[in-house]
């Protein structure tokens, strides 16, 4: 019997103003305070990406790899597959806050089980909304962390997807308060990182602000992330 397990998710964000659009470039870009790309091209192969911060198991390390070819065009943030035990591991961009977001990544699984995707944090390391696409069940699902609690034991928003190995996707969240103070997150989903197509509402959150970052839980996935804005 295989068991589902939501929890592991490698996670790139992309932090990106509702009405600005960063022209791509092959080094990490701060070009205004609320606004930030990076698509791990500058930092040295094998090495973790500075200006992030970690957390989680220290047995764990994302670093950056090449995939598809050799030079800064095809250098990847790696989170590999850990899973002898429960883990989880994180990275938070240093110094980026945010108030309002939209934010998006390209992903790419290389093993099947379990998923990965954007995490957006607030007050500390154990309080955050999870988004992760899962290739084992096809689907994406929003889970929220509160004091490292999950809320829904069903998440907050779940939709159908279907997610093959090795074909790169791109996932965006966009923060959102609605007339009545609902706190929202819309969730949109890519094939070819251009055209997206809206999967998900989750409602009924507890915060929108804070930072950003990227992460897993359980490790059962491989998982290689890029364009982080």
């Amino acid at each position: 019997m295989k068991v589902r397990n939501y929890f592991t998710f490698a996670m790139v964000v992309s932090i990106l103003s509702l009405a600005l659009l960063l022209p791509v470039s092959r080094q990490p870009v701060e070009a205004q305070a609320n606004t930030y790309f990076d698509n791990f091209s500058s930092y040295p192969v094998g090495a973790v990406p500075t200006g992030w911060t970690q957390y989680g198991t220290s047995a764990i390390t994302p670093r950056i790899v090449n995939f598809g070819g050799v030079g800064s065009a095809f250098q990847r943030l790696d989170f590999p597959a850990y899973t002898t035990e429960s883990t989880s591991k994180w990275l938070i961009k240093d110094g980026f806050t945010w108030n309002s977001v939209t934010a998006s990544v390209k992903i790419n699984f290389q093993t099947s089980s379990d998923g990965a995707g954007l995490v957006l944090a607030w007050k500390d390391s154990n309080n955050f909304i999870a988004i992760l696409p899962n290739p084992y069940w096809d689907e994406i699902v929003v889970w929220e962390f509160a004091n490292s609690q999950i809320r829904s034991t069903f998440g907050t928003g779940r939709s159908a997807v279907p997610i093959q190995t090795n074909q790169d996707y791109w996932l965006k969240a966009a923060t959102k308060v609605s007339p009545t103070g609902d706190r929202q997150v819309e969730i949109f989903w890519s094939t070819d990182g251009a055209n997206y197509t809206q999967k998900i509402t989750a409602t009924n959150l507890a915060n929108l602000s804070g930072q950003a970052g990227v992460g897993t839980f359980q490790f059962l996935s491989h998982t290689l992330l890029d364009d982080f804005n």
